[in-house]
């Protein structure tokens, strides 16, 4: 009886101890794919770059008039083939470590405008408050505004956490997959099917709670974030952690509710 009773309980505690541990090696898994660099290139795909395009456009489209500019003026002149391949620098920049620039674009903004002066003979004078100056200033506006767009904080902020990450994550994951893996084993060795079916259930009910939590009651969608780009971007890895987190819940949920044959008595 007192040994049933203590087979019992170490049962429950290394169940317990599966749930824990499997749930929080498949969440570190979720952090490394989610924040990889070849994941992160597809959450900045064509739809991000186009969302950036138009809020630069939008930007720089503010600086046209007082500029002394047509209001279109950016919108012929702004290299999209560029902003693209800006955005795939920053995030490479991000992701390595790295300070990225955006000098193509500022000489390309500053000669298109000395272009559209001469053009309407317009005299660049040099010296202090003079057309020189005032033509430095707004490119050196247009680039803050290019730079606030291409290389956003959001940009930043996940490429410094994917380095805080890697390459370290993977040996967690394969070391806590390893406990995990050996709890379980002595789970269905010592409890049977019933403490497996525990801790199975147990982490499927971890890995959902949250997701199930924020998508139902906290709009995900409220984020306060203005900026169109960064809002997508945010909402994209937010919903790519909580999303993959609902799809292993429900997977370790079916393992352990999957209908098992019962032996019977006489054939065991």
């Amino acid at each position: 009886m007192r040994r049933e009773i203590l087979r019992k309980i170490t049962a429950s505690v290394c169940s317990f101890g599966s749930a824990v541990v499997l749930a929080l090696s498949i969440l570190l898994l979720l952090l490394g794919i989610v924040f990889s660099r070849s994941y992160f290139s597809l959450l900045t795909g064509g739809d991000y770059k186009g969302e950036v395009e138009k809020e630069v456009l939008g930007e720089l489209e503010s600086y046209a008039i007082p500029g002394g500019l047509p209001q279109d003026f950016f919108n012929e002149k702004l290299d999209r083939e560029l902003l693209r391949l800006d955005v795939d620098r920053a995030v490479t920049a991000a992701f390595g470590g790295e300070s990225v620039g955006f000098e193509s674009f500022k000489a390309a903004a500053g000669k298109s405008i000395l272009d559209y002066a001469k053009e309407n003979e317009i005299t660049v004078e040099a010296g202090e408050d003079s057309t020189e100056e005032n033509i430095s200033r707004l490119v050196d506006h247009c680039v803050s505004a290019y730079k606030k767009f291409v290389n956003s904080e959001i940009i930043k902020l996940s490429g410094a956490f994917s380095r805080f990450l890697y390459p370290g994550i993977w040996v967690w994951v394969l070391a806590i997959a390893a406990v995990a893996g050996g709890l379980i084993f002595a789970t269905l060795k010592i409890g049977g099917i019933a403490y497996l079916r525990m801790a199975l259930g147990g982490a499927g009910l971890m890995l959902a709670l949250f997701p199930a939590y924020m998508l139902i009651f906290r709009n995900v969608s409220g984020l306060g974030i203005s900026s169109a780009s960064m809002y997508a971007l945010a909402t994209g890895i937010i919903y790519s952690l909580l999303i993959s987190m609902l799809v292993f819940a429900a997977v370790l949920l079916v393992l352990a509710n999957i209908p098992y044959r019962r032996k019977k008595k006489s054939e065991e």
